[in-house]
């Protein structure tokens, strides 16, 4: 009889050491999600800085090429005729 009894409380306590690591691991995975969670968020709030970032670079050169401004990249359109005419043997060179 003496031996069911030790035999069980060295059961119980086993359980109860189960159930305690696994109580932390829990603690410990909950922790750690809560660590990801906080990161996504910080991650979500650059991305929606940089859009709205965008968004206003976006506004200001559509707004440039409404007024009719060439906007910082220079005049493209006679850059490209020049280059265009540059690669067309056929044209006469304008030296300059």
């Amino acid at each position: 009889m003496s031996h069911a009894c030790q035999y069980t409380q060295k059961l119980k306590a086993r359980l109860c050491r189960e159930l305690d690591e696994e109580r932390g691991k829990r603690v410990r995975d909950a922790a750690q999600g809560d660590d990801v969670t906080f990161l996504l968020e910080k991650e979500r709030e650059h991305l929606r800085q940089e859009i709205d970032y965008e968004r206003q670079q976006k506004r200001r050169l559509e707004k440039d090429l409404q007024q009719g401004g060439t906007g910082p990249s220079g005049d493209f359109s006679s850059r490209r005729d020049d280059a265009c005419n540059d690669l067309d043997p056929n044209k006469k060179r304008n030296v300059k």
